[in-house]
Parts: structure tokens; sequence; C-alpha cells
């Protein structure tokens, strides 16, 4: 039945099959709610009248675009698919997801990513850069590994039990590191770690010990008046109340910043200014 010999007389159909083009120019209503239209010579394509939600799709049929690669259907009760060849652009100031993500590609963004909850990669997985894809490693016992240097440009804070550092040079921008328990002062420069030979001076007390030995031991203080005995490998300093036993035939030379008052005890015989005589030369030792 052509639609343009529908006279105003006939108010409704009951079922209306058009076997051509349909061309309407005005508006084209069906009245009743759950209303069908079907498409094909078998009505295998369906689309039906949902009351007061919209229209309903039957059974696995899709919406498609340009091509039959590109689609919205649901191949389920439960899943909605989108396929496309390429890609799906979806330009929104905001586009909010209140579900799970589950990608099985590459992720690409050029924006900010900004998560409120946490993020968990697969056990021995890659966080990295374009460049450098396999740059961080979290293990699956949570230990990190940095395939490349790492900069920190704030503080470090490390409170585990045991730190250790397999390295061949460890370069620190501030100095020191202090062990109580075997009171051991360790310290570096930022360019290079000091050698043989390098002074270290006290910022309070001025005082300065020249490294002899990888292994030195230095004492420092702020006694200038006490008295100190330089080893060929190192100093130590004797202040007031302390004495010291130098072992026989060890190299030493006693020496003071200011003037002190010590007693010498020394075998009968030996000379207090050693090989050299002079005006501090004690001629009478007092026998004790």
């Amino acid at each position: 039945m052509a639609l343009s010999r529908i006279t105003e007389a006939v108010a409704s159909f009951t079922d209306l099959t058009i076997g051509d083009d349909l061309t309407l120019t005005d508006d084209f209503l069906m009245a009743s709610d759950a209303n069908i239209i079907k498409f094909g010579a078998d009505a295998d394509v369906t689309l039906t009248h949902v009351h007061n939600t919209g229209l309903l799709l039957n059974s696995t049929s899709v919406i498609q675009f340009n091509d039959a690669s590109q689609n919205i259907g649901a191949t389920s009760a439960t899943t909605l698919d989108i396929n496309a060849t390429d890609e799906i652009e979806l330009n929104a100031t905001l586009l909010d997801v209140n579900a799970n993500i589950n990608a099985s590609g590459t992720y690409t963004g050029a924006g900010l990513m900004t998560t409120g909850g946490n993020i968990v990669i697969p056990d021995a997985g890659f966080i990295g850069s374009a460049s450098d894809t396999d740059a961080i490693q979290i293990e699956a016992d949570g230990d990190i590994v940095f395939s490349q240097d790492v900069a920190i440009t704030g503080t470090l804070t490390v409170n585990g039990t045991t730190t250790t550092v397999n390295s061949t040079t460890v370069t620190v921008g501030e100095v020191v590191l202090w062990q109580p328990t075997s009171r051991k002062l360790t310290i570096k420069d930022n360019t290079r770690t000091l050698q043989v030979g390098d002074t270290l001076t006290g910022a309070t007390s001025t005082t300065a010990r020249t490294i002899g030995a990888i292994t030195d031991v230095m004492t420092f203080g702020t006694d200038h008046s006490a008295q100190n005995i330089e080893f060929e490998s190192h100093t130590i300093q004797v202040k007031s109340g302390e004495m010291i036993v130098v072992p026989k035939g060890v190299m030493h030379k006693p020496f003071a910043k200011k003037e002190c008052k010590v007693m010498l005890v020394e075998p009968r015989g030996v000379l207090n200014t050693g090989d050299t005589k002079g005006d501090m030369t004690a001629p009478n030792n007092q026998w004790i």
C-alpha cells in the first residue's frame, strides 16, 4: 500500500508492511507500547520499543558503521561490545568509569593519569618509559629493582635493619655515615672518595686531622692544650688525667697545640730530647 494513498479517514493500522522505501514528510507515530519494527525478508533483525526505557535490538544483532568491523552489539545479556578496526575516539572533558578496567593491550596516554586507589601490576612486572620499558621491576616479594641510575633530589629515609650497597662507587651530596656501635665515621664528598693525605677540619673547633690510611682512626676534640702523640700511621690525643704507653721501638712524636704539662716516664739514661741535645735536654733524670 503506497503511503500517499492513505487518507485521513484511516486512523490507525494493526500491522503495516512496506515492500519498498518509505518516505515521510512529517512525524511518524507508533502509539502503543512494545511496538516492533522488523527488518529483512525473514524479519531476522527487530527493533522493539521498551516502555519508558528505549529501543531494544534483538539477540546478537549489531548497529554497524561503515563496514562489518565497526559496530556496537551485545554478545550476551551482560556484555556490550564496541568494535573498531583501528581506533575508538571519545572526546569529553571527563570520562567517568564506575567499574574495573581490564586492558589486554598497551595503554598510551599523553596527559596526566590520576588515581584515587592502588595501582597493581603483575608479579615481576615492569614500570618504564617509552625508551626504557623495564626501568623499574617489582618482584613477587615486593623487592624493587632499578635497571638504571636513581637520582633523589629530596630526603631519602631508610628504616631497614640492614642497608647493602653492591657497587664500586657511591657518590653522595652530603657527607656522613656514623656507626655508634663501632664508633666508625665514614665521610665522602660529592665528587670523589676521600683519599689518604686529605685533611678534615672541625667546623666549630677548627681541629684538623689528616687521613693517614684508609683504615685510619681519628679522634676529634676541642682541648687544644692536650698532648698529642703522632705515630707513622695515626695520631692519638692524650687529655688531662689520661696516660698512654708507647711500645718499645715504635717511632712516635709528641706535640701539643698549646703549652701543656705532662709527666714523662722513661728508662734511666734515655734523653728526653732523643738524639738531639739542647736547652730542653734534662741532664739529671729523676729516678722513680
